[in-house]
This record gives C-alpha cells, structure tokens and sequence, in this order.
C-alpha cells in the first residue's frame, strides 16, 4: 500500500506484474463490501431515492416515462406498473393508466349511454386535466394521456380520446373548474 493512499484501502493481493489500471481498479473496489445497498428501499417506489426512479420505472418495465413528470407522478405511475400489466386490455386498465398521471377521466363504450355514436367496439375516452392557466393543455400532456390509454387498452379496440383542460382556483376553501380547452383525437387499431 502506497504511503498515500486512503486508509480504507486495503492491501492489493495482486501480483507485481499487474497493470496499473488493475492496481487501480484493486484499490477503488477495496472497499466495495462496506458499500450499504438498501435493496428493500430501491425496490419500493415510495422510498427509492428520486435520482434511481428512471431505473425502477425501467425494471418494472412502466409503459410511459417522462423525466418532465413530478416526482409524485413518476413515483404513481411505478407503483401502479406490476398491477397494470396484470390487467392490460381492461376498462379497468386505462382508467388506472389514466389514474397514475393523476388525470381524471369518463371513459365510455359503444353500447353504454352516451357511446351510441361510437361505431361497434370502440370506447370514447374523455380526460379532464388539471392545467396551469398560463400553459393551457399542451401536446405534451395530450401525448402522454394517448400513450397510457394506448398501452392499457385491449389492442384490438380503437378509442377516441378528447382531452379537456381545467383551470383550478381555490379560494378558500370553495374551489372553481373552468374548462379551457378541448382536443379530440381518433385512433384506430
């Protein structure tokens, strides 16, 4: 052991005809058991350090991702992956889909009331988004809200999907919704 390296470092077991890189990489790994990995904690999407996030959401193999999204989205739409998958192609589905983004949504089929003038199979998704009244609903909140129904949905069904917008303001404890803006979109299989 060099006289300066850290204390940590623990004496090399390579031989001498070992690299530098390999000498290196002996004294950076030293200590590698000490390291506490808080397993249980990366695993849980209400623990896990903000900065793991985009790793869990890729283990839990979410259908959406945006680096955009608050961290109590992102956190939602992690905890909500395993029982989504498990329930893909459900009515049920989209709206958890829908849920995690925190949007709120009336989703309506064919032959349920106020479907009739869908075409057989198809399901009208109405998605009511809280918005800042200086942004208004953006493409990005749109394609977010498609790719989450998209994923959810039976791929079989075409859904139309209307985005409406809803300023919030709270005065007191009494609070006011104005819609800003509505978006229709048609997609099909």
């Amino acid at each position: 052991m060099a006289s300066n390296d850290p204390n940590w470092v623990m004496p090399p077991l390579l031989p001498r005809s070992s690299s530098v890189l390999e000498w290196e990489l002996d004294k950076a790994l030293s200590h590698i058991e000490s390291v506490e990995i808080p397993i249980s904690t990366l695993w849980d999407p209400w623990r896990c350090p903000e900065v793991a996030l985009p790793y869990l959401a890729w283990a839990m193999n979410t259908d959406t991702w945006d680096h955009s999204w608050s961290e109590k989205v992102k956190r939602q739409v992690i905890a909500g992956a395993l029982d989504l998958h498990r329930g893909k192609g459900t009515r049920a589905s989209v709206e958890q889909a829908l849920e995690s983004l925190d949007v709120k949504c009336d989703l309506r089929e064919w032959f349920e009331p106020g479907g009739e003038d869908l075409e057989p199979g198809m399901f009208l998704v109405t998605a009511f988004v809280s918005v800042d009244y200086t942004k208004g609903v953006d493409s990005a909140i749109t394609r977010h809200i498609r790719e989450a129904v998209d994923a959810a949905r039976p791929y079989s069904r075409p859904f139309l999907l209307s985005v409406q917008g809803m300023l919030r303001a709270e005065f007191g404890v009494y609070a006011a919704l104005r819609m800003t803006a509505v978006t229709v979109l048609k997609f099909e299989t």
